[in-house]
């Protein structure tokens, strides 16, 4: 759980929300904004705790509809589809997915995909024990 806390950490900190390019503009100073996304604005960042009962937000989707797109790509390409669309980096990208895959929500948003994905994650645990 820790790991996971981390992961979503760092994937805040490298997404290209426009929540952190604010904050690259103007610095740390959020005291002026509300702390929850106003009615038109997207909400582009991973929620603190992963929990079963939260909707999936919006980086979360696009990490799920990724998976889906790039799951028969070659590596460099994939890579790269990772980089533009999602905004952060490959690996830190597979261990958001890694653990949606557990979340009912992300079940709920596609569900196709996560089966697939989890019979893959399976068969890869089973392969190397």
């Amino acid at each position: 759980m820790r790991m996971l806390l981390r992961a979503l950490a760092r994937a805040q900190r490298l997404s290209t929300s426009p929540h952190r390019l604010f904050r690259q503009k103007h610095g740390n100073k959020m005291s002026d904004r509300a702390s929850a996304p106003e009615a038109g604005e997207p909400d582009n960042e991973l929620s603190e705790t992963p929990g079963a009962g939260r909707p999936l937000t919006d980086l979360e989707l696009r990490i799920l509809r990724a998976a889906k797109i790039t799951s028969r790509m070659a590596l460099g390409p994939r890579d790269r589809y990772i980089r533009e669309i999602v905004g952060m980096s490959p690996t830190s990208y597979c261990q958001i997915l890694n653990a949606l895959l557990d979340l009912p929500a992300a079940w709920a948003a596609e569900p196709a995909t996560v089966k697939r994905l989890r019979e893959r994650r399976q068969r890869d645990r089973d392969r190397y024990r």
